[in-house]
């Protein structure tokens, strides 16, 4: 693809890096930068990464779930509006792609519980209100996952939701 990067491979599957992206990130770690200097870049831009291994996780949902239907995955391309699993086909059967559609919320979901779990539980207003480094960044990134969790199930394309739709419309 043009404008991207390959910064690896897993399970097979080409993860590619759009160019954007980086400017994203250097983007935050300006901004970050700008308001508390260099600590708070670094911290600004290792959340965004922590966010985006969440996106690869999410997206390697669809993808076991689509592999166990015979489906392939092409690649996994990352824009600064998230992430994309490229199917080689969409599936034929309207159950199949519900599970797969499906599948990369509930990803977001895990990882938030996992979070939360190791936190020991934390109150909703922890998110906009942290009590310590360490919990300001798992906070958030619990608080990202649901957030992501509730945004890729609005029902539109190409969005999770918009496939869900398309398929219980389609039984």
């Amino acid at each position: 693809m043009e404008w991207s990067l390959r910064v690896g491979t897993i399970a097979g599957t080409a993860i590619r890096l759009h160019v954007t992206f980086v400017l994203l990130l250097a983007w935050i770690g300006l901004m970050q930068y700008r308001i508390g200097g260099a600590e708070a870049a670094v911290s600004g831009v290792v959340f965004i990464l922590a966010v985006f291994g969440c996106v690869v996780l999410h997206e390697f949902g669809h993808i076991a779930v689509a592999r166990r239907y015979g489906i392939k995955t092409r690649d996994i391309m990352l824009l600064p509006i998230g992430g994309v699993a490229r199917l080689e086909r969409i599936p034929k059967e309207p159950r199949q792609e519900l599970a797969i559609a499906v599948a990369g919320p509930i990803v977001n979901v895990a990882i938030a519980l996992i979070i939360i779990a190791v936190l020991g539980g934390f109150e909703v207003g922890a998110v906009l209100q942290p009590q310590n480094p360490r919990q300001d960044f798992l906070v958030g990134l619990a608080g990202v996952n649901l957030f992501l969790f509730f945004f890729n199930l609005v029902p539109a394309l190409p969005m999770d939701g918009g496939r869900v739709l398309r398929s219980i419309l389609a039984m």
